[in-house]
């Protein structure tokens, strides 16, 4: 146990700081006005809220995203407080920062994980990604609670569970969960996790995951009679390709800033040249590695449209090899 983990002044702390700054933000992006006349939107961004004004029961066609988003839209409409998905978004940008917090704080010392929290937290993408109306922040922000409650589950197989249930609604959000996630636990299951395949909690949770997840499809399949029906060309996007590359390189550094990724650097070679130096740390990292190098694969090489937003996808594992520089 690290020295001044039971120290409640970097959470007060940082707490104080998400409080602060979202509600100063929520102030200025909650405005009685129609959705469709919000300034940060990006192409993208119309259709999302015309799928959600399509379940609200307006006459717009719908291109089948992800339901989750729309969802959304659609219920925050139906009960006229449709303005307030800007302001939505700043809690969600909040409670991701602050679930990076606690996850890091009980590996790390708090005030090294308050560092890292306050570098994300202050990141002009971060901020800037949480101003617009995109499904990923949600779909992170989920993607991040099922990362954590599975690192959690080497300890305790029952945690399987809760992970599972925020990795099928991620999957409802955004189709990252299903690109990384799925493949990643699979992975650490069966390379390090093996006696736990004689687990029930598990199975069960492979079963919730896969109906949350694949009840999209479903509902396709029974409505439009096939399950990948959709304007979106998901599918076509995928194939080998090397233009990630420089993409993607550049991006790692300019998003997190140099400060930052410095730090994940550092943190990265020490971890994978000294994998031993914090035994405490053995799961975590193993974990961390495998959805690094999945997400790495996935978005550089296989997936064909090159975003800087896919970045926030690796939050944790870069905030966490930051940290492990930090707490040095």
């Amino acid at each position: 146990v690290c020295e001044g983990k039971t120290d409640g002044r970097p959470l007060r702390l940082l707490v104080a700081v998400l409080e602060a700054l979202t509600a100063f933000k929520c102030a200025f992006v909650a405005r009685s006005v129609p959705l469709f006349f919000y300034p940060y939107t990006f192409p993208d961004s119309h259709d999302w809220i015309a799928n959600g004004m399509a379940y609200a029961g307006h006459a717009v066609a719908s291109s089948l995203r992800p339901p989750g988003l729309p969802l959304l839209i659609a219920a925050l409409e139906t009960i006229g407080l449709i303005y307030l998905l800007p302001a939505l978004n700043q809690l969600v940008l909040a409670l991701l920062v602050l679930v990076c917090f606690t996850f890091l704080a009980r590996h790390f010392d708090p005030w090294s994980a308050l560092i890292c929290a306050l570098l994300l937290f202050l990141n002009y993408f971060l901020q800037d990604l949480s101003y617009y109306i995109m499904a990923d922040l949600y779909a992170a922000l989920l993607f991040l609670l099922s990362l954590v409650r599975f690192i959690d589950a080497a300890e305790d197989p029952r945690r399987y569970l809760s992970s599972a249930v925020f990795f099928g609604l991620s999957a409802l959000f955004s189709y990252a969960a299903l690109a990384v996630l799925m493949p990643a636990y699979l992975l650490i299951v069966l390379l390090h996790r093996r006696d736990h395949l004689r687990a029930r909690p598990l199975w069960i949770a492979a079963a919730v995951g896969t109906l949350i997840s694949s009840s999209w499809f479903l509902y396709r399949w029974a409505i439009h009679g096939d399950p990948f029906q959709s304007e979106i060309a998901h599918v076509e996007l995928l194939g080998l390709h090397l233009s990630g590359l420089p993409h993607y390189l550049l991006n790692l550094v300019s998003v997190p800033g140099v400060p930052l990724f410095a730090l994940f650097a550092l943190g990265l070679v020490l971890t994978l040249a000294v994998p031993r130096l914090f035994p405490s740390l053995r799961e975590a990292q193993r974990a961390l590695l495998v959805v690094l190098g999945i997400s790495a694969l996935f978005w550089v090489f296989l997936y064909r449209w090159n975003d800087r937003r896919f970045l926030i996808y690796w939050i944790l594992p870069l905030s966490f090899f930051a940290t492990r520089m930090i707490h040095l």
